[in-house]
């Protein structure tokens, strides 16, 4: 398994301490590469990677209208086309490793959610949008 989120960039992050989307700069284009070559290396049948744990950057193309922060804003990163779970999934099709993908759904600090619910109920329908 491994955590690749925006606590990678700022470990103090918390919730009302939100690091911008912009912040997210991948040295390598296809990272995900890296992950599966070690993992097949130790004899990995399966890989689970943590596409967000709490801080509510989205690793993947969104149409939420309103939603903004995920690698879509990231655009220093393949010009905000990039998509870190087509990226995960092709690197782990490529090692024979069978992928798993959790995102952390019961805190977004970006929205100001904790245990599913947002803090301003204006925000919920948004905060449920992004879920789906």
């Amino acid at each position: 398994m491994s955590t690749y989120s925006m606590q990678t960039y700022d470990q103090k992050m918390s919730p009302g301490n939100v690091i911008p989307a912009s912040s997210f700069k991948p040295v390598q284009t296809r990272f995900t590469d890296t992950w599966l070559d070690a993992a097949v290396a130790f004899g990995a049948k399966y890989f689970v990677s943590v596409m967000d744990h709490f801080s509510g950057f989205v690793g993947w193309p969104t149409n939420v209208t309103g939603y903004e922060y995920g690698v879509q804003q990231a655009t220093q990163w393949q010009g905000g086309n990039g998509d870190m779970v087509r990226d995960f999934i092709a690197s782990s099709k490529a090692a024979g490793v069978a992928p798993g993908v959790f995102y952390s759904l019961h805190n977004n600090w970006y929205m100001d959610v904790s245990g599913f619910h947002t803090k301003d109920p204006s925000k919920q329908k948004a905060y449920n949008a992004i879920v789906m």
